[in-house]
């Protein structure tokens, strides 16, 4: 896989946007090698960003994608990580057959067959 791209994410991280769209960018650029990086995108925020992001997430606000549903910044890494993690276990249990087969609408087959075979 490609490594991320370092002077951009120096850039990203020098920018004057907001904390949350730095983050989103910085995991963006890193998913490009692993989609697990999300506690390392947040801890080159600083000290201030990161208390922001978590108090912005107090306040009921998804600031980590994946992380809806989390409390506060470190519950969204959580929930982020795991949603990633089990994404990757279901993917290795059904292979690509298996997900060819689910299709994208209900579990239908992708093979064009109106209902599932019994």
């Amino acid at each position: 896989m490609a490594e991320p791209n370092k002077e951009k994410i120096k850039e990203i991280l020098a920018s004057n946007l907001d904390p949350a769209e730095k983050l989103r960018l910085i995991v963006e650029e890193q998913r490009l090698v692993d989609k697990e990086n999300i506690r390392e995108a947040v801890a080159m925020l600083t000290p201030e960003e990161r208390e922001e992001l978590d108090r912005r997430a107090r306040a009921g606000e998804v600031v980590v994608l994946g992380g809806t549903g989390g409390k506060s910044l470190e519950a969204q890494i959580h929930l982020a990580e795991g949603r990633s993690k089990g994404g990757k276990h279901r993917a290795s249990q059904l292979g690509r057959e298996g997900y060819q087969e689910m299709g994208k609408k209900g579990g239908l087959s992708s093979t064009g067959s109106e209902s599932p075979e019994e």
